[in-house]
């Protein structure tokens, strides 16, 4: 044994450059940096460099000892690779994983207690995919779109097969699969497996193809929902005892290649793993709160240690060139005066020495696996951003031992719950709540982190061949329930650390759900906890996006009738802490209301209603279009019932035959809930349940029971709280009755049944009493009109005045050539001619504000006859308007057919097609403009305005407005004639037109947004406006006639006309004339001294004034 002092910084130049380059350093992360690799220093280096460093050196305990034993070389081989055996999973030959001893991702950061060892990392994170390698994917994809597996087995297989029908089944679709992918890959291959049913020919392509889709999954845990979906539960099968006699010649799976998988295949380059540079270079860098040049340099430190590393841990022949001077000395300080192939000879000979031993690695192989390491990083930290930011959110405005109190008095802004209340199905203090809902964020982080670790516990729990799925009813159909002991002793080592980094004592169940009937396997458990940054994320943003347009028109008045930002804050927050936590996950606290998982669903549900929040405009407002992922599972959902062909939103909007809810679906989703087949199920049922808490309020209505303050709370969350599922069981039972309305009552008994409350029950059979379809319908096709007006179509208008207004303001004194009948008139400004729709658009928006939306409810035919027969003493005039008018806040209709009229339908669909005109006026007079060249368009980065002529920019945002608001009024306009006439006391044809009425707003609003995206690109060409008007001084010639008529001169015109003719009128030959009238009529006289400096650039007459005192933002019109 032999004393080694491990070679450190060490000689003169090191000791004079290292403690100004330390001093220099303000980035805290390159400080680690230092620190880390004073870590690896020698003992006597160690402290040298720290005192010259001014750093505290932080000594691990196992190198305390003065000396450091330095074993053989065979000896430290084996000691090495024992150090990693613990961080390889135990699927990898040749290497033995110890569960004991397994190192839990997250808690062995050496340099910050944020991160997990390299070692610990390495094995999970998986590598980059390659270009040839993505082929591959999108051919497995591909094949699993077209694929029967579903997570329902009952859908897969037909009603009561026998267990050998199953497995014929099964077996079929695994072939097809296999033939399917080889056919894809090479068509004459192909065709020959087809009949010879060799699949084990072909095990390395299938092996290889499934594993690149897995690994792909890994690094994406949001994307590949549904196919991956079916990759796994087709690979779970090829390992059932009941099939896998079918594939033991194939083996189809494999591990999936991770970045320690493929270093470990290199003795040297395993090494890398211990390098502290490798800290540098997967770092993320990011830019906020920091300068360019501490960014600037960040990149450039990180792509010096990624070259770096690399050439120092690859195969020594597969070097490439490097570029001799390039950031040469900016890490002198960490590698002491080495050249810059980083290992000194007898390094290079010891590494030389054990490449022989091992796979040859590029230096393109270890850069891919730094590369994978980084996006790692940046995963983390995006992922676990919205979980931390929602932590200091709560910290920010609650105490878990005060509660403040809502500075309008309007909300409620404590954290208690009570179970029954508001769907609550916990009961907790504020401080109870307070701590509850701190536990499940750090969990979610926790889980985060942790989770490419758990998705290949998940893997290898899900392809256990000793593990094999049951199929078991859950509740929600025939599902794959399966242990996951994997899964689920790291979720407990999670909860755990949870626990000890909270110190409190834990509140609510530690019951993890996997395996059983609520999380049937470890697939399903996992991605739900994907979803959780898609929860938080879109609130983050909404709520910092408030404090930013605080002061922006439309934005101000809400957040100021919310008490401010911070009370707006509080207020969304403490909703959200309340019902997103409050155990409605479950029908019980242990099966899923507090339990680990039913955290998760909780807020989910509370992600379904925000619809319905008082502070939702707030969300549109800031950009909000729904709680999504990537590939767009929007709970704002722009159909009730996507697409039969249809796997993920994107492609339920590629074959929608509506352009609404396929191509512009995104720009439509604040009418999604309104004008949405959910939306009506919506308004349905709160009439229905509003109309059975009057009568329960009504001593008249004596066989109706009246209810308590919770009761009423429950009969209102039926309404309140419904969700999509609840629109699907109403789509559900209408396939049975065929008729919608009374589908809607069914599901309200349903409701009514399971509140498990006798009185309730009762209510049952007075659900839809005395009423008629219409009454219901009239009543929620007015609730609609009456929120599609108040939450969008004025805001979007409101948002076009006032970009209008915006411009006029600007432009107010920019002259401007105007046209009449297409020939050059008297001049005008920009913002006037911009102030002109500012006015037109305002009126009409007051139209539309008056428009007083009815509502009737007076059985079949308008006179109440079963109602008076069933309850002869009551006044059902006046019942009927206390429904209407104070119940559901509309104007009450006293005299009607059995259909309200929709006379205030056609007055309302004729003011905002009237709007529509106005709007297509104005894009073609801006296409006009620009066609002239008076305004510029301001470029997109990323936008082709021609598909052949790639100067051209196109005023595509008006043209695509003009057609929409064309569509759009050519709707309006049946709807205005059609609705108010019905035959008799009733047809039915007014039914499928007002379904379409969200259609005709939803291209309004379209064409509103292009407008302003068109608006928002456009500036006066200040070259262009001036030669126009130089081109034309015969538009001051008006102005000389006028002035000579006021003085009584004869035939001014035909003065000017005879003056002129055979000359050019410029600006000489105008200024001459108008010289000689000033003298004829006298100089000093009113009126003349204007003609002196008369120019078409100053003939714009009162058009500043009107611009600007017309030219105002709606809020401040009177």
């Amino acid at each position: 044994m032999e004393v080694d002092s491990r070679e450190g910084l060490t000689g003169e130049a090191a000791e004079a450059d290292l403690p100004a380059l330390v001093s220099s350093m303000k980035h805290r992360d390159l400080v680690a940096v230092v620190q880390s690799y004073i870590r690896s220093c020698g003992e006597s280096d160690r402290v040298k460099v720290a005192e010259l460093a001014g750093i505290p050196v932080h000594v691990p305990e196992d190198l305390a000892s003065d000396t450091v034993m330095h074993a053989s070389a065979e000896e430290e081989r084996e000691a090495e690779l024992d150090q990693y055996a613990g961080a390889c999973p135990s699927h990898y030959k040749g290497v033995e994983a110890s569960e004991e001893s397994e190192p839990e991702v997250g808690t062995n950061s050496a340099v910050d207690s944020d991160q997990a060892s390299m070692i610990a990392r390495a094995k999970w994170v998986p590598i980059r995919l390659t270009y040839d390698e993505r082929k591959l994917l999108r051919l497995v994809e591909s094949a699993m779109q077209v694929a029967d597996y579903t997570d329902k087995v009952d859908v897969q297989f037909p009603p009561n097969a026998s267990l050998a029908r199953q497995m014929a089944i099964r077996a079929r679709q695994m072939c097809a699969i296999l033939n399917g992918l080889v056919v894809a890959e090479d068509y004459s291959k192909g065709a020959a497996l087809v009949k010879s049913r060799d699949y084990a020919a072909y095990g390395n392509f299938y092996r290889k193809a499934f594993e690149i889709s897995r690994r792909y999954k890994l690094l994406n845990p949001e994307r590949m929902r549904s196919t991956y979906g079916k990759l796994i539960y087709f690979l779970m099968d090829t390992v059932r005892p009941d099939t896998v006699g079918l594939f033991e010649h194939i083996g189809v799976i494999e591990p999936v290649k991770t970045v320690f998988s493929t270093l470990q295949t290199s003795p040297r380059a395993l090494k890398m793993l211990s390098d502290p540079l490798l800290e540098v270079a997967t770092r993320e860098i990011y830019s906020e709160g920091r300068s360019r040049g501490e960014v600037q340099r960040d990149i450039k430190a990180k792509e010096h240690a990624i070259r770096k590393l690399s050439r120092k841990y690859c195969a020594k022949g597969t070097r490439t060139k490097r570029n001799k001077g390039h950031f040469g000395g900016y890490f002198s300080y960490m590698f002491s005066s080495r050249n810059d192939d980083d290992s000194s000879d007898t390094e290079d000979k010891t590494m030389d020495d054990e490449e022989s031993s091992g796979v040859q690695l590029t230096q393109e192989d270890i850069e891919q696996c730094i590369y994978a390491l980084g996006d790692h990083s940046t995963y983390l930290r995006f992922n676990r951003l919205p979980c931390d930011r929602m932590i200091q959110y709560m910290q920010h405005y609650f105490s878990p031992d005060r509660v403040d109190q809502d500075v309008t008095g309007k909300y409620n802004i404590s954290l208690a719950i009570e179970e029954g209340m508001g769907g609550s199905r916990l009961t907790h203090s504020h401080g109870r709540q307070y701590n509850f809902v701190l536990q499940s964020l750090t969990l979610w982080r926790e889980v985060i982190s942790d989770m490419y670790r758990l998705w290949h516990l998940a893997e290898e729990d899900l392809l256990d061949p000793a593990n094999p799925y049951t199929l078991q009813q859950t509740g929600q159909g025939l599902h794959r329930v399966q242990k996951s002991p994997k899964v689920m002793k790291a979720m407990r080592q999670i909860v755990g650390r949870v626990q000890r980094q909270l110190g409190d004592r834990w509140i609510g169940s530690t019951i993890v759900h996997l395996g059983d009937h609520n999380v049937p396997n470890a697939l399903m458990f996992i991605d739900k906890y994907v979803q959780v940054p898609r929860i938080l994320g879109p609130l983050v943003l909404c709520l910092d996006k408030i404090a930013e347009m605080r002061d922006a028109p439309g934005m101000s008045n809400l957040v100021n009738n919310f008490g401010g930002v911070e009370n707006l804050h509080r207020i969304i927050l403490s909703d959200f802490f309340r019902h997103a936590f409050d155990g409605s996950g479950g029908d019980n606290f242990f099966d899923a209301g507090s339990c680990i998982d039913g955290r998760l669903t909780s807020a989910w549900n509370w992600c379904s209603q925000i619809e319905d929040k008082p502070y939702f405009p707030v969300f549109l407002l800031t950009g909000f279009t729904g709680f999504d992922g990537k590939e767009g599972w929007l709970v704002t959902s722009t159909s009730l019932l996507p697409h039969p062909m249809a796997t993920t939103e994107q492609e339920h909007r590629l074959l929608c035959i509506s352009p609404v809810d396929g191509r512009y679906a995104n720009k439509c989703t604040d009418l999604n809930h309104i004008f949405s087949e959910f939306g009506l199920i919506r308004q349905r049922v709160r009439v229905e349940v509003e109309w059975l808490k009057l009568m329960s309020d009504r001593s008249e209505f004596s066989e109706v029971p009246s209810l308590s303050t919770e009761q009423r709370e429950k009969l209102s969350s039926i309404a309140s709280d419904l969700t999509v599922a609840d629109g699907l069981r109403v789509k559900e039972i209408e396939r049975t009755t065929n008729h919608d309305v009374k589908a809607v009552e069914y599901l309200i008994k349903e409701k009514l049944h399971s509140t498990g409350d006798p009185t309730l029950a009762k209510l049952t059979e007075f659900t839809h009493f005395a009423c008629t379809s219409e009454d219901i319908n009239n009543l929620s096709y007015a609730l609609m009109f009456t929120e599609a007006r108040e939450k969008v179509l004025r805001s979007r208008f409101t948002a076009l005045i006032d970009k209008l207004a915006d411009l006029s303001q600007e432009y107010a004194d920019t002259p401007l050539l105007a046209l009449t009948h297409g020939q050059p008139a008297t001049p005008t400004t920009f913002g006037k001619e911009c102030v002109v729709f500012v006015h037109r658009l305002k009126r009409q928006l007051r139209n539309l504000d008056r428009v007083e939306v009815m509502g009737k409810f007076n059985g079949a035919t308008g006179n109440y006859n079963a109602h008076i027969i069933a309850y002869p003493d009551v006044d059902w005039l006046e019942i009927s308007k206390t429904l209407v008018e104070e119940r559901l806040g509309l104007n009450w209709q006293p005299v009607s057919s059995q259909i309200e009229s929709h006379d205030y339908v056609s007055e309302m669909c004729d003011t905002v097609a009237r709007m529509n005109t106005i709007i297509i006026d104005l894009c073609r007079d801006f296409w006009m403009y620009i066609m002239r060249g008076v305004l510029g368009l301001r470029t997109i980065a990323g936008e082709v305005g021609s598909s052949t002529m790639p100067h051209k920019v196109n005023p595509i945002d008006f043209e695509n407005a003009e057609g929409n608001c064309g569509v759009a009024i050519s709707m309006l306009h049946h709807f205005s004639t059609k609705l108010p006439i019905s035959r008799m006391q009733r047809d039915l044809t007014d039914s499928t037109v007002q379904r379409a009425v969200g259609s005709a707003f939803a291209h309004t609003i379209i064409a509103i947004d292009s407008t302003i995206k068109g608006l928002s690109k456009v500036m006066v060409s200040a070259p262009v406006a001036n030669r126009e008007l130089e081109e034309h001084w015969a538009v001051t010639g008006e102005a000389v006639q006028t002035v000579m008529r006021r003085y009584g001169l004869e035939r001014p015109y035909e003065r000017l006309k005879e003056f002129t003719r055979g000359r050019e009128i410029d600006a000489t030959s105008m200024k001459e004339f108008t010289e000689n009238i000033a003298r004829e009529i006298g100089e000093d006289r009113p009126g003349v001294k204007g003609l002196e400096n008369l120019t078409p650039q100053t003939y714009i007459g009162l058009a500043p004034v009107i611009a600007r005192k017309y030219g105002t933002p709606v809020a401040e019109q009177k």
